[in-house]
């Protein structure tokens, strides 16, 4: 049960750490972007304001795909 234990929390560490550089890289891009555009600060987006947009945006784009999927799977049903 200890070498379990183990693994599991050396996955989960390792997930963590993995998370966090991929979080700091993107944060280090998204300021290189916005010095490119040269937006002053109170013009910037926030990373978790990013992050919000991003998920909804793409959740929106999700519903619409599986809602297409369904009426074309729908169609096809009554063939």
């Amino acid at each position: 049960m200890e070498i379990r234990s183990k693994k599991i929390s050396n996955t989960a560490g390792t997930a963590l750490l993995i998370v966090s550089a991929i979080s700091e890289l993107f944060r280090g891009l998204l300021d290189s972007f916005y010095d490119l555009c040269e937006l002053k600060e109170n013009e910037r987006m926030s990373f978790k304001e990013l992050l919000i947009g991003v998920t909804v945006t793409l959740g929106i784009f999700l519903a619409f795909l599986a809602l297409t999927s369904f009426i074309i799977l729908q169609g096809s049903a009554y063939k």
